[in-house]
């Protein structure tokens, strides 16, 4: 059972047979541990090129809350008297985040897990809908949203195609695809400002709700949705 009041209210209020979309990263899972791992790993791998930053880097502490690795930078005063060390972390961090090598390290918003099976065993269709791309995090995807104890099977995952897409126009694509199955209802949930914004233009008919954690900073927050930071 969800534990957050306001999700158990709107469970209980949601029109039998709604269709729901469900964003993974800093929505349903956090993303923390997952970046704190990929700097671990960077200052492995470039301790002999840059070991003095390399050093100070690995002091460095991710925190629930974080959006990438930012914000953990900022707390320790880094710097680095050559900007490739942080052009090369900045790839190392890309190229690593996007991809399986370290969705084991995700872990679900407290009660994330509960709040999908009930979703689903209401009869609601359900579906994920990430800004994660394919190619290089399908298979991650399905292994470790099972292990983390999500319902999941490759018909109700929903990942980008191709990896240089906006997140706010693919999704709105996808909603734009998916919507047209009968529902009595259609609801997004989501993290990212942009997002939601791009949804309130696109497909004012869908309601939304703002999962309060991280996001990019690239619009306000919306003021007037629901918003839970747990479920």
């Amino acid at each position: 059972m969800p534990q957050n009041p306001s999700v158990q209210k709107w469970l209980k209020q949601l029109p039998r047979q709604s269709l729901v979309f469900l964003d993974i990263d800093s929505t349903l899972v956090t993303t923390h541990q997952r970046n704190q791992a990929i700097i671990k790993a960077f200052c492995k791998a470039m301790e002999a090129k840059w070991p003095e930053d390399c050093q100070r880097l690995s002091q460095a502490h991710c925190q629930l809350g974080d959006y990438g690795y930012y914000s953990a930078l900022d707390r320790l005063k880094f710097s680095s008297q050559d900007p490739q060390f942080l052009q090369d972390l900045a790839e190392f961090w890309r190229k690593n985040f996007f991809s399986n090598h370290y969705l084991d390290k995700d872990e679900p918003y407290a009660g994330a897990v509960e709040f999908v099976h009930r979703l689903i065993k209401d009869g609601h269709q359900t579906l994920y809908l990430t800004g994660r791309h394919k190619k290089a995090m399908w298979e991650g995807t399905l292994e470790t949203m099972k292990k983390l104890g999500f319902p999941i099977s490759e018909d109700i995952l929903i990942l980008k195609p191709q990896v240089e897409q906006k997140d706010e126009i693919y999704k709105s694509e996808a909603v734009a695809k998916h919507k047209q199955r009968p529902a009595s209802s259609i609801w997004l949930i989501d993290n990212e400002p942009l997002i939601l914004h791009q949804m309130m233009e696109d497909h004012p008919e869908v309601e939304l709700i703002f999962f309060k954690s991280c996001h990019s900073q690239k619009k306000p927050e919306p003021e007037h949705l629901l918003t839970i930071d747990h479920f």
